[in-house]
Formats: C-alpha cells, structure tokens, sequence
C-alpha cells in the first residue's frame, strides 16, 4: 500500500528507498517497545525450536510417534535442559552451544532405539558406542576419541533437568528413578591425545625430505629434534622482528628529517562502487606514494634499515611482475606510472589492500602521522600485524598458554632497571586462564635479541590503552596463503629478511633447518583447490608436494614443541616451573611419546624407572628436594656415560673366533686385537636371545630391584640396558640372528632362567 501511494505521487526510487527503511525502523521501535512474556515451561511438548546459538543454526527437533515411556521421559528431561540454557539466565552459553551440538544427533538415535528391559539403563552406553562407532559429526569415515561423543554433555543436560523444581516435581518415583539411574551411566575412559607440535607439522609432510623440493634428508632428520627446530625457529623469529622494527624507526627518522605532512598520503578510501574502481584507486594512491617518496629518498643518506622498509614496502604493495622494474625507477629517481613493462602485461596493479602485513599502503600512513605529531614520544608507535605475529609467537616459545596471548596487558609485565633507568630483565607473570592460576615464564634478559626485541615491542605499545593497558595483539590464526593471510608476512621472510636471518643464525652456530623448511613449503607446497582437485582422494594422487593442513601452524604447536625442547632440563622436584603449568602436568603430558627429546634422552625402561623416582621418592622439605635433584641428575649423567662408554669400546664380530662366550654375548677373545680396551659381542641368534631376556626382566622387576638393590639397578642394570636399546634400535645385529632370535624366544622365552633372584631376596 504505501509502494503504490508513493508510486502514484511521483516519488522516485531513491525516496521511497529511504522512506520504507524509515517505516521499518519505526516498526521495530515499536515491537521493541512492546512488554515482553516469558514462555511458558511445558515439559509434555513433543517438538521443540532450538534458537541459533553461535555457529550452530536453529533445528527443530521432534518425538517420534508411540514413544515408549522411557523416550517420552528423556525427551521431556531435554526439553527441560533446552528451556534451562536458552530461555533463563541460569546457565552461560557454553550449556546452550554444547546441547544445539549434539541434540539432533542424540534424538536421532533415540528415536529409532528399541527399549526394553534389558537395555532401557544402559540407553546412554549404547549411544556413546554408536557415536564412537560411527565416526565424527562431519563424515562418518573418521574414528571419534571417546571424549569426543557427547556423553558428558548428555549426562549434564539431563541432571540440569532434575535439578529444576518445575520439572521434577512432575515426576512420580520411578521415573525419577529412571532418569537419575541413566544419568550415572560410566563414561568410557578417555582415548590418547597427540600433542600438536612443529615437529609434527613438518614432518607430516615427507616431501620435503626431498632435495629437488625439499630441504634433503640431512636437514629433514633435524626436523623431529625439539630443541635443533625451536633453536633455529626462536632465532628466525627474534631477528625477523628486530630488523622489522630497525627498519619502522628508519622509516619513522626518514619522515621526520624529509619535511612531510600527513596530507602527502592520503587516507585509505574503503567503500568502492565496484571491484575495477577499488583496483583503479588503490593502484593510483600507491604510485603517487612512490613518487612523493622517490625524490626525498635519492637525496637522503644512505640507511640499510631504509633500504630494508622501501623493498619491503614494494613488495607488500605491488604485484610480484612489476616489483622489480618499479624498484628500478623509484631508485633511479623516475616517474612511476601505470604504463609499466612487464612480459606483455604494460599495466601496474597494486596488491588487494586486505593485504596489511608488514609495510602496507595503510600501516606507512600511520607511521607518517606519528611522526608527523607533536608529542609523538609520549605515543604509542604503530605496530604491523606482523610484529604482533612474530610477538605472539615468541610468547609461545617461553610457554605461554596460546589463548591467553591476546589477554596479555603491560601489567603482566614487570621491569627490572639500573639506577640510570635502563632496564636489564623483563619479568612476565600472567593468569592462566584453563588452570586458573598465575604463572611466571623465564625472564628476558634486555643484553640477549629476544630481549631486545621484547623491550622495544613493549615500549611502542606502552600508551596503547590508557585505561586496560592492553596490548592489544592482533589475532595469528590466519592461514598461511590467501588473502588475508600471514602470506606477506612469510614471503617478507623469504625475500628481505632470508639473508639477514641466516647470517644470524650461522653467527650462533644455528640450524637453518626452520627458515630452510619453511621456503621449501610456501614455494613448493600445493594447497588443495576444490575447483582444481575435485575432491581430496584425487587431489593426493596427482600432487607431489600436498599441504595436508590449510593454514600456518598455531601457537599450540609452537608451545608444545618449546616444552619438549627443554625436556633434558626438567627435574621433577624443582621449586619453579617456567613451563606453564605444574611439574605434575609436565610429568603426566609432556614426557610422552610425541617429545622426541625425551625419548632421546633416556631409553625406555631408564624412563620409566626415572618416572617412579620422580613419583615414589619425592620428598617435601626443600633440602631433600636439592639432594634428589643433584642425585637425579648425577644418576643420569652417569647412565648415559656408561652408555656412551660401552658403545664406544664395542664392536661385533659377525664370525666365529676362539675364546668363551658370557651370558650376554660378549666373546673373552683370544687373539690379536684391533685396539686395546676393545669390547667384542658376538652378532648370532643366541646374543640377540640373550638380549632380548635380559630386558624383559628389567621390565618385569626394577621396581622390586628399586626396592632391594637400587644401586645395582642404578650403576649395573640401567647401563646395560640403555646400551642393549641402543643396539636394537640402530639394528646393529644381522637380520639373520634377529630373525632367528624372534622364533627362539617365542619357543623358549617362558623357560629361560629368571634374572636378578639374589639381588631382590627370590
């Protein structure tokens, strides 16, 4: 009605456009004004709405027709847990997103079970293995952890229901009875989750062990040591951001000292009428950028750190073709236009301004405007997104807890300073918010980079918000190509930061395994394009170089990946933990079968055998504390020597020779020998026998050993076997004897004579 009035009196479009939203405006003013009633609770109702709630849309869910009387009652508890979560104020949202999570899954499967006696208490269970059985809530290819099924969820709405007065109070005894019985069903114990590390998302990809794509295998091997990757990627991420804030200030000093005003670069415009205008505008501010910038710069004094911001100006701001012939005219002075050669292509684009990752069109203005203001030493300094990626990624690596990087304010930072106001160390203490604890990580010392870099990062942000002090780190969970992406970010690295990052890394006698790694990926690897590849299966066949994982590796990676770096440090009775979180939690997550330093470090029956002085013989005052860590210590110095020890001296010996054989192996050799203090083990069936025994009785009884003998165990028994690991593990023995070895034990292991009986009173 009013489209037609306003038609008939000749408005045009444009006013009966603002004349309508006007109108809707008006009605919502009105039905928001309008008393709002509660719902009524009606716990016999056999469908119900399920509001949207985060990245869960609404569904309707339904009671299937003839319920028997235990569907009808649990369909009534989920009601009532539905009416709890989305329309009080009783629970938080978490409630509300876990139930629209697994609520269609778990009617659907109650609607088609068939109760009966013998299974109407064990409903629940029979869900739980459905659920795990048929695979993940996208496919039902992938096998679900048990954690993963929803039980506990299930098991909560349903005690949130009997909790509510309107609810239970409608039910009689038995059915009380039922729903309170169910809601105890046992959940299944918990699958084992692998730790995400870097070791991990590299070495996934076995192509790059590769020479022609890859890194080769040399480097590739470095990849599944913690400590060698974190070394060279903590010294990749250190210097990257030290020369990316040199090169800020030079840029900051340059503007100063060149006579500029904020109107030279003109704002940034957002709103485009189409896709070729955005591309016409952008192209042409950024020339005109280039061009005010190339006179002031050919006639300012050399600065490296210059050089530096102007190349990776370019390459942040114009595409990969025409970087080079740009570079070329904007160092000889020249006029930069959008008639640019390059192959056939004679037209200059600029790059996508989502692209804000180092030195951006946007990010040089607000360098300009802080140098151009009064007081600019009492300002924050801008920051690139950049800086607050590789920021937060050095935060990883001194363990802090990846969801509370962003969290982090200047208050949890704490200085310590000279008398002359210079500060020497930085403390971080932070609140751990998945243990609900504060925890200090290790300080920066400001004489080492990381320092550093930590301090001037500190400082530029030190007036960024007055009344939180937050921070205010920007989010590194981009993926690694694409658009919006940390794509600039690495190809900065690759291209202007590469050979700066090296020099410092062969400086410190570091690795280049991580920066080596990382070129090798971006350049080679070929991301999955459904458009291209069709479907996944087909993408794996015909692509040499797959990134199994869309996206750059996240800050949990990083953090678990440092805790294992420092895994041959850790003693389990310390006063302080830098780690994050408790020696116990170390003691229980981290020295796991993921932490290759670990596993490197000691032998498995050493560790176990470690795991149970660490546990059994733990003592509270903090002068036993220091003498079981000093003998912890000494104890693994020394079996470690002792298995250096016996492996240097030894060698097999693959032929019959004269001389008597003892129970291990080792030949008492008559003869001519090689080198004086020579061991010699004969390489047969019978040695490898003798091997494998002697380490399943260590298995079976260093806990009675522990007990009776410790310091055999110590001194004698945990040498041998770490040596005798060794062997296995580096398959010094012939296939032949190990082969033969395996039939002998499976034939005569259980009567082969028990070990260790006079050490442990048998």
């Amino acid at each position: 009605m009013v489209d037609k009035t306003l038609a008939q009196t000749g408005a045009d479009s444009t006013e009966v456009a603002a004349l309508l939203k006007e109108q809707l405006e008006m009605e919502r003013e009105w039905q928001a004004s309008q008393p709002v009633s509660p719902l009524p609770f009606d716990c016999a109702v056999t469908r119900f709405v399920v509001p949207s709630v985060r990245d869960y849309i609404p569904k309707v869910v339904s009671l299937a027709k003839n319920p028997s009387n235990e569907l009808r009652l649990i369909f009534a508890a989920l009601y009532t847990a539905h009416y709890l979560y989305f329309y009080t104020d009783s629970f938080s949202k978490t409630r509300a997103t876990r139930f629209s999570c697994f609520i269609g899954i778990l009617l659907d499967f109650l609607n088609s079970y068939s109760f009966n006696n013998s299974n109407r208490v064990k409903v629940l269970k029979d869900y739980e293995a459905e659920r795990i059985k048929k695979g993940s809530l996208n496919n039902n290819k992938k096998k679900l952890k048990t954690q993963s099924s929803g039980l506990s969820a299930v098991k909560t709405m349903i005690i949130d229901a009997l909790d509510y007065p309107e609810f239970y109070k409608q039910l009689n005894d038995i059915e009380y009875s039922y729903l309170l019985s169910i809601s105890k069903t046992k959940i299944a114990p918990k699958d084992l989750v692998r730790q995400a590390t870097l070791t991990e998302w590299f070495a996934q990809h076995t192509w790059l062990r590769r020479d022609d794509v890859g890194i080769g295998h040399q480097l590739y091997s470095l990849l599944k040591s913690p400590k060698a990757l974190i070394s060279s990627f903590e010294m990749t991420t250190v210097t990257s951001l030290l020369e990316i804030q040199q090169a800020k200030f030079a840029m900051i000093k340059f503007f100063r000292e060149t006579d500029w005003r904020i109107d030279d670069i003109p704002e940034q415009k957002l709103d485009f009428n189409s896709p070729k205008e955005k591309t016409r505008v952008m192209t042409t501010q950024v020339i005109a950028l280039f061009n005010a910038m190339r006179g002031r710069y050919c006639i300012y004094p050399n600065d490296q750190h210059l050089d530096a911001a102007i190349s990776m100006m370019i390459t942040e701001m114009i595409h990969e073709p025409f970087a080079l012939d740009l570079r070329r005219k904007f160092m000889a002075n020249e006029v930069i236009s959008r008639s640019i050669r390059c192959g056939e292509k004679k037209r200059l684009y600029a790059r996508e301004s989502a692209r804000n990752g180092v030195f951006s069109y946007s990010y040089v203005r607000e360098l300009l405007a802080y140098a151009s203001s009064k007081g600019g030493e009492s300002k924050s300094v801008p920051t690139c997104y950049a800086e607050d990626v590789l920021f937060s990624w050095i935060m990883a690596i001194r363990t802090v807890q990846p969801s509370d990087i962003p969290k982090l304010t200047q208050k949890n930072f704490r200085t310590i300073e000279r008398r002359s106001g210079k500060v020497t160390h930085i403390h971080l203490n932070y609140f751990k918010g998945r243990s609900g604890q504060n925890h200090e990580v290790k300080s920066f010392s400001t004489r080492t980079d990381i320092g550093k870099a930590v301090l001037r990062f500190l400082l530029d942000k030190k007036n960024f918000g007055p009344e939180s002090n937050s921070i205010r780190i920007a989010g590194t969970d981009k993926g690694l190509f694409g658009i919006n992406s940390l794509a600039p970010l690495i190809e900065c690295l690759m291209s202007h930061l590469g050979e700066k990052v090296r020099q410092r890394l062969r400086e410190k006698n570091v690795s280049t395994v991580f920066i080596d790694a990382l070129e090798a990926f971006v350049n080679n690897g070929v991301v999955y394009s459904k458009k291209a590849h069709h479907n996944r299966v087909n993408y794996l066949n015909i692509v040499d170089t797959p990134v199994y994982r869309y996206g750059v590796f996240g800050l949990s990676y990083i953090k678990n990946s440092a805790v294992h770096s420092r895994s041959d440090t850790f003693t389990p009775t310390q006063l302080f933990s830098f780690h994050s979180h408790s020696n116990h939690v170390e003691r229980e997550s981290y020295l796991s079968r993921e932490n290759q330093e670990w596993i490197d470090n000691c032998g498995l029956i050493t560790r176990a055998v470690m795991q149970d002085l660490a546990v059994n013989m733990f003592r509270a005052s903090e002068k036993a504390q220091a003498v079981f860590n000093s003998e912890f210590t000494r104890a693994s110095e020394y079996i470690n020597n002792q298995r250096q020890h016996i492996l240097g001296r030894l060698r097999l010996l693959t032929e019959e020779k004269h001389g008597h054989i003892d129970e291990l192996g080792f030949l008492e050799y008559v003869g001519h020998l090689d080198i004086p203090g020579t061991i010699y083990l004969v390489d047969c069936p019978e040695t490898v026998l003798k091997h494998r025994h002697y380490v399943n009785e260590v298995k079976k009884k260093y806990k009675l050993l522990l007990e009776n003998s410790p310091k055999f165990l110590v001194f004698e028994v945990l040498p041998t076997v770490e040596w005798i690991e060794v062997l296995f593990d580096e398959k010094r023995f012939s296939k032949r004897s190990v082969a033969e070895a395996d039939v002998l034990y499976k034939k005569y292991g259980s009567e082969l004579p028990p070990l260790f009986m006079e050490k442990i009173g048998g």
